[in-house]
């Protein structure tokens, strides 16, 4: 009984035959095409559910071969090839950027045993559905600045908190704070539709304010003392003179320690810094408030920058995160970036974790801590008390 129909494109016979025979004895029925023609005739009437394409072939290379398979073809493709590994991770990212289903890379010459945990690899949950019908993407609303304004005046717009939790035993030691806005009539609206317009619309410090009102109210009247918030601050010029004040005069009031407030900054926002934006940072630190800079790696901040400004934690940009599971460039990058961390005595947390794998990979490269949903979705502050009073330990799930 045949678990799979593997279609094999490789110019080289020998090795395509070499690689059926692997195949045949998993028991997938393999058919072979030397060349990218008959591949795509094949194809059609093939059906086949798992596709290995060799990137070097004197006809049309497999990069092309890749660009011309429809999006909806639902196999899932291995590229091998024996140019190396960097460049097969490229064309891993090729085809993933074409919409296609990359199960995995294999350099030449592999070992059955490689070829064979590609093709007994189950089906991922979150992997990308294919269907016959394209998906119209949906439009974001178009709010006004009178829109907005109402919403903050009537208090709409609130916070959801993500757990951080300690890699060393997955207890919660804090969580970021994520603007939703509970609209009267569209319900609960995420930030990517509404935050950027504040800024735009020259609202950018009264959602700040509020902000920072709610989390200080959090941290001093509902989060037991050990657990710390982390607010994201915007490196326009009106906020880099406003936030530093506001931060000071309401944790006062609030009679919130400032070591229990994290202010995260992302690495591009840095990009202009100036001596006078140091200098506010230095001071932030001295007041007690601690630093973060986030989405690293992504961004284009010199190490230089790095150095410069004392930050207590890096936050590794999740675009990296998400990749190790099937990229080793992407695990030497995680490496690299919490042995500069470490050395910079900084902590090093890990975005964007979603699943059991990439937890342990990104555990035994060294990150202190890690956010996803392998642990738990942002949650508004009612759901964040009920993870502190069952035991603020998290069990992660797939």
């Amino acid at each position: 009984m045949t678990i799979g129909r593997l279609l094999i494109l490789d110019d080289d016979a020998m090795i395509a035959e070499t690689v059926s025979s692997m195949a045949a004895r998993l028991n997938f029925e393999a058919l072979i095409t030397l060349n990218p023609t008959d591949f795509f005739e094949r194809l059609k009437d093939f059906d086949p559910t798992h596709v290995i394409i060799d990137l070097s072939m004197p006809e049309m290379d497999g990069l092309e071969v890749m660009r011309r398979i429809d999006a909806r073809c639902a196999a899932r493709i291995i590229i091998v090839s024996g140019s190396g590994n960097r460049i097969l991770e490229a064309a891993r990212r090729v085809g993933v950027a074409h919409g296609l289903d990359i199960l995995g890379i294999l350099e030449k010459p592999f070992r059955r045993s490689d070829l064979k945990s590609l093709l007994l690899m189950p089906s991922s949950a979150s992997a990308k559905k294919k269907t016959h019908e394209t998906a119209r993407p949906q439009a974001r609303p178009n709010f006004t600045r009178e829109e907005l304004a109402e919403g903050l005046a009537r208090d709409e717009f609130t916070i959801h908190l993500q757990p951080k939790v300690r890699c060393r035993d997955n207890r919660i030691i804090g969580f970021e704070t994520l603007a939703r806005w509970n609209h009267p009539t569209l319900g609960l609206i995420m930030p990517s539709d509404f935050v950027a317009l504040f800024e735009e619309f020259d609202l950018e410090m009264v959602w700040m304010e509020k902000l920072i009102r709610l989390a200080a109210s959090y941290a001093a009247k509902q989060l037991p003392a050990d657990i710390n918030l982390a607010l994201n601050m915007s490196m326009s010029e009106h906020s880099r003179t406003t936030t530093p004040l506001l931060l000071s005069s309401v944790g006062q009031e609030s009679g919130v320690t400032p070591n229990r407030l994290v202010i995260e900054v992302i690495e591009n926002g840095l990009i202009g810094a100036t001596a006078e934006d140091i200098e506010m940072f230095a001071r932030l630190r001295l007041e007690g408030f601690q630093l973060a800079i986030d989405d690293f790696g992504l961004g284009y901040s010199s190490l230089s920058r790095l150095v410069r400004i004392p930050f207590s934690e890096l936050k590794i940009d999740r675009s990296f995160v998400q990749e190790v599971r099937v990229s080793k460039e992407a695990r030497r990058v995680v490496r690299s970036l919490v042995a500069i961390g470490h050395s910079l005595e900084m902590s090093v947390t890990a975005e964007g974790v979603e699943d059991l794998e990439t937890l342990d990979i990104v555990k035994s490269l060294g990150c202190d801590s890690v956010q996803g949903f392998v642990y738990s979705r942002p949650v508004p502050i009612e759901g964040a008390l009920r993870l502190l009073d069952a035991g603020g330990v998290l069990t992660p799930a797939p």
